[in-house]
């Protein structure tokens, strides 16, 4: 213990952060040393204290590699966030205790400088937390009580990717002099984080208007009105405009508001708290220095919901907490109107405060629902880009003024301003739909690619149909499996892959009533270790059956209902093996908080897809080891190993593992074959080829198969395709009786149709009592693994399961039976220290590096025009088809502006995919350059913030093509791209799963697009050039944390949009007749999403297997002598690649025109248009 006394400072304390100043150069330097063997004595930093009056100050500097911090609260008395809700903690923090002989406080502060304070001290505490490229640093006065107190600082560095917890500690006994040491209180100034737009300000009245909704009120006549921008990162005025008026009288925020709408409102929610979400509505988020947000959301009807969102899961709403709120709406032509008045003391409580604040955190939001043939638009203030509205750092500040609602400052548009005279000043104002809206809505434009997406599948799904109606012997069948099996094999990338030492090594060792527990860890893959949980019996039989058990998408390897049955199974005689998945708890790549695991699988499907791999096949193969490891022991009996896959998602890597591992005995992968053509979209190829669940499971034949339900029969979800939907069982059934082993074929199920209701239904979290109880005579009759004890039968569904109607009675047992959490951990401190482990991305990365030098050494001996038509021919498999379509345009509409023509038409592509497009250009029908411009955002956006440019051109004499190809532009189904997991993700996946490529089919749309302009008169063949934009700002190459979904930091992630920069060198490089390539805002090196854990490119612009034929580079270099400007390119985390980088990235070519940073696209067009 080290011991120094506090030392009294003369000048009042600055708490912001910095180390620096007068008050800390005296103190003295204590560091922090570990508390666990294996954790680095470096890593762990310093303190220093110092008294000032009743004060006790303390500062902390603490380590941490390019300022990588791990923190999701924010504000006062936060709930630390965890990845399960019996979880240690997996927030960064410090904690300091000061404890006397009568009491003790403790203040534990997080890098955003929230703070949490349990006990007594005697005010206010001051806390602020800084970060910097070398850590973070956190400073605090705290007062407390004068005399002897005993000081203890822990520092908690939580677990981390492939980490886990560490901590370090010092401690002391000082004494806190009596009397006051200056007359100035310790002044507050913790750094601005997150938003710092200037505050919005409301006026005060003396008392509110009636709660009337009419627009027109006198009462509110003086208040100035405001309107809500696009939720975009560079936001633009909205297509349905917003305007909100506000005023206070201390007591109630009163608000009224107009919300313009020219179509039926969309309103299916009429009660409290129901399900307004996916309605017209305006929400409101509300925060103070508290650590929780109030959402509050009104409908066109005055549904209301209101809910109150605090930790320890941020996603997580509690419904249950309602406001006196009064709202009245009225439905017009034209618009619909709200009025609505919101308590703000029930607020403030709510949020934690004693009083109301003048100062809160606000964010207003309006969603107008999708409608047929247009998408959903949302509106925000402050406008975010993103949809993820629950990160307060992120809201405007919002103050309650006490003048008069016309005196306070004005709220303006926060939009850039369009121009404001000239052909730009048109081309912004244009309204640049093609079809008229009766068109769009029939058919639903916006549901285009997804109906053509369908009507293939059906197509796929017909032909096995019919196929499987022709299969009538076991040669039959076995002619019908092999393939389709080949195919799930291809799909899963190299199989077998390297397959290393297991280097098994045992972490801990704990007993239980009739069991033993290891906790251990193997070798899957060099460097690639999994983590597991082995249940043993507490006297094992010479000869024992095993089970590999593959927990949920719900929660990680310490899940409860999975130690359960590794307990009770173990207790029967058997060895329980459970496993954890890539992303999930101690195998946590990306953020270790509450269902990032489930969004990080997108990144993992992404990442992999790059070199021709798949998330499931390597969950499958982790799987596979599992088998290696229980071989192994001489105590298992290998005739009799038994998978289980947990339900919500379990059951899909169980069921590929099966497919692919003959040594599997038997295989229960719940909730798999639902009558489901796919399941996750993750095996690239699965509709095309065949391999359906049904099919993958019906594969293990004459093995060992459980059809097994979470609810009742099929009771999950209904058929992806119900019009061609079979019965599955007599299929599994006829198969089996191919073999003569029909015993083999078994079913279970629990029972309700949660897709219906969820009362009275078996929920579980990964396999529950209700869903293992007709597991148990299936195994003994199969296995002769004994009944479990009644004890064992007896134990009730999880206390977490909302569906649960004896929660209590459960988590009294709970409470007796289950282990702690931290005695189901793996990797300790010590064992982190000794193992070299290695994140996908790294193995990824090695092998993308790898392929791609092997391909490049392929084409290096060919000549520059053989190199390009080699890179041609091995990029197609991958795009699929890229032929151009139909050259056929049908004329919808024109208009003249200034010095220019507009001309609007519709290309029939392919069946059920058409390109709208616009054409600008002179007035005049001679032949002019043109230049296709193409961009994720469509040709909307190319109108409102490139106007100036596009006049430009066209000042120039070149004429403007803006198409919209498949799924963006006026046929995207929705505008929310800022998130993995959506429409858009969904489409992409899907075309994976029909074995083609949704950049490819975008390229096919470009290629008829070019093919079309070479028919027009008034266009110069020769003179075709391609513009790929982004309209994305980049992140910061100094972003500090890293967010994947439900993001909560003061900065936000963007996701790039590199389509329309892919695009156009894919077009260079195909199409013989463009002239020219500008690509702005496109991915650098699809290497450089394998950089890291994170990745912020969207799923439709990866090219499954890409980099075993090539990279980015590659493509320009073949583009050569052809002009291409490359600039303000980004890598895989959307931040901008700097010169140097790209300078050894791509070739020296005098045709190609490398720049990190937006210039004159315009211009370098023009030039390239000259003879």
């Amino acid at each position: 213990m080290l011991f120094f006394a506090l030392t009294l400072q003369p000048a009042a304390p600055v708490v912001d952060g910095f180390p620096e100043g007068a008050f800390w150069r005296a103190s003295k330097e204590i560091r922090l040393t570990p508390r666990q063997a294996g954790v680095p004595p470096s890593m762990g930093g310093s303190v220093r204290l110092a008294g000032y009056g009743r004060y006790s100050c303390v500062l902390a500097q603490l380590p941490e590699a390019g300022g990588r911090i791990s923190a999701r609260s924010f504000g006062r008395n936060p709930i630390w966030e965890k990845d399960a809700m019996e979880s240690p903690e997996v927030e960064d923090r410090i904690e300091f205790s000061f404890e006397s002989e009568a009491d003790k406080t403790t203040v534990a502060i997080n890098p955003w400088g929230a703070y949490r304070v349990d006990g007594d001290p005697a005010g206010d505490v001051l806390a602020a937390a800084r970060i910097n490229r070398d850590g973070w640093r956190v400073e605090s006065c705290v007062p407390l009580n004068p005399g002897k107190l005993r000081v203890r600082a822990i520092r908690i560095r939580a677990r981390r990717p492939l980490a886990p917890e560490f901590q370090w500690s010092a401690e002391s006994e000082v004494v806190l002099a009596a009397g006051s040491a200056g007359s100035q209180a310790p002044v507050l100034q913790p750094p601005v984080l997150g938003n710092r737009d200037a505050p919005l300000e409301v006026g005060r009245v003396a008392q509110l208007p009636a709660v009337v909704a009419k627009w027109e009120d006198p009462a509110w006549r003086k208040v100035p009105a405001f309107q809500l921008p696009r939720n975009e990162a560079y936001p633009r005025a909205p297509r349905y405009s917003t305007n909100v008026k506000w005023m206070h009288d201390g007591k109630k925020l009163g608000l009224l508001l107009r919300l313009e709408e020219p179509e039926p409102v969309v309103a299916r929610a009429g009660g409290r708290d129901s399900a307004t979400a996916g309605d017209d509505h305006f929400a409101i988020y509300l925060a103070t220095s508290g650590s929780a947000i109030i959402e509050i959301r009104i409908n066109s009807v005055g549904a209301i919901y209101d809910a109150r969102i605090a930790g320890p899961r941020r996603m997580n709403s509690q419904s249950g907490w309602n406001a006196d709120i009064e709202v009245q709406t009225d439905i017009r032509h034209g618009a619909w109107y709200a009025r609505m008045d919101l308590p703000l003391q029930q607020l403030a409580a709510a949020l934690g405060e004693t009083g109301v604040p003048p100062e809160w955190r606000i964010l207003l939001a309006r969603h107008r629902a999708r409608r047929s043939g247009e998408a959903a638009e949302v509106s925000a203030l402050p406008a975010l880009g993103t949809s993820a509205f629950r990160g307060p750092l992120r809201y405007r500040a919002m103050i309650l003024r006490d003048a008069p609602p016309d005196a306070v400052a004005k709220i303006g548009n926060a939009w850039k301003e369009l121009p404001s005279t000239g052909l730009a000043h048109e081309l912004a104002q244009l309204d640049s739909r093609v079809w008229s809206a009766l068109e769009r809505r029939n058919p639903a434009v916006t549901r285009m690619v997804e109906a053509q997406q369908r009507k293939r599948a059906q197509e796929a799904i017909r032909a096995e149909r019919q196929e499987w109606e022709e299969v009538r012997t076991r040669q039959d069948w076995e002619c019908f499996r092999d393939p389709r099996i080949a195919a799930l094999r291809e799909s899963v990338g190299q199989f077998p892959p390297q397959r290393p030492p297991l280097d098994v090594r045992v972490s801990g060792r704990y007993s239980g009533k009739g069991y033993r527990l290891e906790n251990l860890v193997y070798q899957s893959r060099p460097g690639y270790y999994v983590t597991a949980n082995l249940y043993l019996p507490e006297r094992a039989a010479a000869r024992m059956p095993g089970m590999i058990i593959v927990h949920s998408q719900h929660f990680p390897k310490t899940q409860g209902e999975l130690h359960d049955m590794g307990e009770l199974w173990a207790r029967t005689g058997c060895a329980v093996l459970i496993i954890e998945r890539p992303g999930y708890g101690e195998r946590a790549e990306t953020s270790t908080w509450y269902r990032q695991a489930y969004g990080s699988r997108f990144t993992f499907s992404k990442q992999l897809f790059l070199i021709g791999e798949s998330y499931s096949g390597w969950v499958a193969w982790d799987i596979i080891r599992a088998v290696d490891v229980l071989n192994n022991r001489p105590d298992i009996d290998r005739d009799r190993i038994i998978l289980l896959g947990s339900v919500a998602g379990g059951g899909e890597p169980a069921a590929v593992a099966a497919a692919l591992d003959p040594r599997i005995a038997a295989v229960v992968p719940f909730n798999y074959d639902q009558g489901h053509i796919r399941v996750h979209g993750d095996s690239p190829g699965q509709i095309a080829k065949q391999f359906s669940p049904w099919l993958v499971a019906a594969s293990v034949a004459p093995r060992r198969f459980v059809r097994a339900f979470e609810f009742g029969w099929e009771g999950a979800e209904e058929p992806d395709y119900p019009e061609l939907w079979v019965d599955g069982m007599l299929r599994s059934q006829k198969v089996w009786g191919f073999y003569g082993a029909r015993e083999n074929l078994a079913a279970s199920q629990a029972y309700g149709l949660i897709r219906l209701s969820m009362e009275r239904v078996s929920h579980c979290f990964s396999i529950g009592p209700q869903q293992r109880v007709e597991l148990y005579p299936i195994f003994k009759r199969w296995f002769d693994i004994p009944l479990p004890s009644e004890e064992d039968l007896s134990i009730l569904p999880d206390s977490r399961l909302s569906t649960n109607p004896h929660r209590e009675a459960a988590r009294r047992q709970e409470a007796l039976r289950r282990r702690p959490h931290a005695e189901l951990m793996s990797i300790t401190p010590e064992l982190s220290a000794q193992l070299k482990r290695r994140p996908m991305h790294e193995l990824a990365h090695e092998m993308g590096s790898k392929y791609l030098q092997a391909a490049r050494a392929r084409r290096q001996p060919l000549a520059p025009e053989q190199r390009r038509q080699k890179l041609r021919e091995e990029l197609q498999p991958l795009l699929g088809d890229i032929t151009p379509g139909s050259v056929q345009g049908t004329r919808k509409w024109t208009r003249s502006l200034s010095g220019a023509e507009v001309e609007a038409l519709v290309l029939d592509v392919e069946p059920g995919i058409q390109v709208p497009l616009l054409m600008l250009g002179p007035g005049t029908g001679k032949r002019a350059p043109v230049v296709v411009a193409v961009a994720q955002a469509g040709k909307e956006r190319f109108l409102v913030s490139r106007a100036e440019e596009l006049e430009r051109l066209v000042r120039a004499g070149v004429r403007i093509c803006l198409p919209d190809l498949r799924g963006t532009g006026e046929t995207s189904p929705s505008n929310d791209r800022n998130r993995d997991g959506g429409v858009h993700f969904d489409l992409a996946q899907m075309e994976f799963d029909l074995a083609q490529n949704l950049a490819g089919a975008r390229l096919k749309d470009l290629r008829t697009v070019l093919a079309y302009l070479r028919t027009r008169t008034d266009v110069d063949s020769n003179a075709i050039s391609v513009w790929g934009d982004s309209f994305v700002p980049p992140n910061s190459a100094g972003l500090y944390l890293d967010e994947i979904e439900q993001e909560v930091s003061p900065e936000i992630q963007y996701r790039s949009e590199p389509l329309g920069a892919l695009l156009a060198l894919l077009a260079v490089l195909y199409e013989d007749g463009v002239k020219a390539a500008a690509a702005r805002g496109g991915i650098a090196s699809y290497l450089t999403m394998l950089g890291s854990a994170f990745t912020y490119t969207p799923m439709d612009a990866v090219l499954l297997g890409v980099l075993k034929v090539g990279d980015i580079a590659d493509i320009v270099a073949a583009a050569a002598p052809k002009p291409v400007l490359f600039e303000a390119a980004v890598d895989g985390r959307n931040v901008i690649v700097d010169a140097g980088t790209m300078g050894r990235m791509f070739p020296a070519e005098r045709s190609l025109t490398v720049r990190p940073e937006r210039g004159d696209v315009a211009a370098w067009l023009i030039a390239q248009t000259k003879p």
